[in-house]
């Protein structure tokens, strides 16, 4: 049952007359020019928290400090741009860039000479972080990597809990009014039938990510060419996140037990849409 849209702290919506999977499906037909949704979580770092404190100290531990913050907030020197990274225990890393809604998830791997590698769901390094405490930034820009400074702690990237039908298909009329914006024509959003309040974060994250997807290539060379074969995208549960095209549709497999990591990042959409 259902579809709505995502929100901040998300406040309980009112309820609706419509069932969940009515209501997305609507919102998919609904092609309307609204705001850009805002970033899910903020990434400000409190000034207290811009204590001398050792990287290395940071990413690994000390014996000399009461252990490192599972979340901070990093510098690139190059350009400027900043992000978040959570590696908080007994989950993936996440990653978020300011003034980006998606969430990253990336998975740790070891590196040589006792560095950490987080790579993204399409098996790509996305950071390093050195035992001597360096963090690297990779980016298809800048392939070799771009030096990122500690510059404290901050507020963890989060999905919001449950949400209610309103929430969920409001997010997915801004998704599909996106889509539609950059490829130039109208681009359906359909959920499934059976998403619940509990399940709706991941189906809206989803509907985000999707759109970023959109977004990206139409920021590439043949990138328009490539969105003009699509006009749906579909969201079904399944037992493990996965992109897939076909025809005009693009398809898209959410697992809601992984949270963040349920669902395909923007890049592998991306990727999964030019391929075909």
């Amino acid at each position: 049952m259902g579809k709505g849209g995502r929100g901040g702290g998300v406040q309980k919506a009112p309820q609706s007359p419509l069932p969940y999977g009515d209501m997305v499906r609507g919102a998919g037909r609904l092609f309307v020019v609204l705001a850009l949704f805002g970033a899910a979580a903020g990434v400000s770092a409190p000034a207290a928290a811009l204590e001398r404190t050792s990287l290395g100290d940071f990413l690994f531990g000390s014996p000399h400090s009461a252990g490192p913050p599972a979340v901070a907030r990093y510098q690139v020197d190059e350009g400027g741009s900043s992000f978040v990274l959570d590696v908080s225990p007994g989950k993936p890393a996440l990653l978020k860039f300011e003034g980006s809604p998606e969430i990253w998830a990336l998975r740790a791997t070891p590196g040589p000479r006792g560095d950490v590698i987080y790579k993204n769901d399409m098996d790509q390094a996305v950071l390093r972080a050195t035992h001597l405490g360096g963090v690297t930034l990779f980016t298809p820009d800048q392939p070799e990597g771009m030096p990122a400074a500690f510059m404290g702690q901050a507020t963890p990237p989060r999905m919001p809990s449950d949400m209610g039908p309103e929430v969920l298909w409001n997010i997915f009329v801004e998704a599909s009014a996106r889509a539609s914006r950059v490829a130039q024509r109208l681009v359906v959003f359909e959920g499934p039938e059976d998403i619940t309040p509990a399940t709706a974060p991941v189906f809206a994250d989803a509907a985000i990510v999707a759109s970023q997807a959109f977004l990206r290539l139409s920021q590439v060379k043949g990138g328009r060419i490539v969105l003009a074969r699509y006009s749906k995208v579909e969201f079904a549960a399944g037992r493990a996140p996965a992109a897939a095209a076909a025809g005009a549709v693009v398809k898209i497999t959410v697992c809601p037990s992984q949270g963040v990591a349920g669902r395909p990042s923007s890049q592998r959409i991306a990727s999964i849409m030019a391929r075909r």
